[in-house]
C-alpha cells in the first residue's frame, strides 16, 4: 500500500514546477464534457465487440480524429442515433 504521508511530505517539499505542470498532455478523449444522457448508466458499462470492414473502420477513425473523441464514442453515438 502506498505511503501517502510520505508522498504528501515529498510533494510539500518538492512541488511541481510550472514547466512540469504545463508539460502534462491530456488526451481530449479522456476529458468528457457535458452532462451524461438522462438514464445513462453510471460507472463501467458492459463491453460489446463488433467486427467492422476496413473501410467502415477508417470512417470511424476519421470522425473520431475530427471530433477529438474515442472511436468507441463515435460508435456509441451512431448506435444511439440509429436505435432512437
Amino acid at each position: 500500500m502506498p505511503d501517502y504521508d510520505a508522498m504528501a511530505d515529498d510533494y510539500a517539499e518538492h512541488p511541481p514546477t510550472a514547466d512540469e505542470v504545463l508539460a502534462v498532455e491530456v488526451s481530449p478523449s479522456a476529458l468528457k464534457t457535458g452532462r451524461p444522457r438522462k438514464g445513462a448508466a453510471k460507472g463501467r458499462t458492459p463491453t460489446m465487440s463488433v467486427r467492422l470492414p476496413a473501410p467502415l473502420r477508417a470512417k470511424v477513425a476519421r470522425v473520431a480524429k475530427r471530433e477529438h473523441i474515442a472511436e468507441s464514442e463515435v460508435i456509441r453515438r451512431a448506435v444511439e442515433q440509429f436505435t432512437d
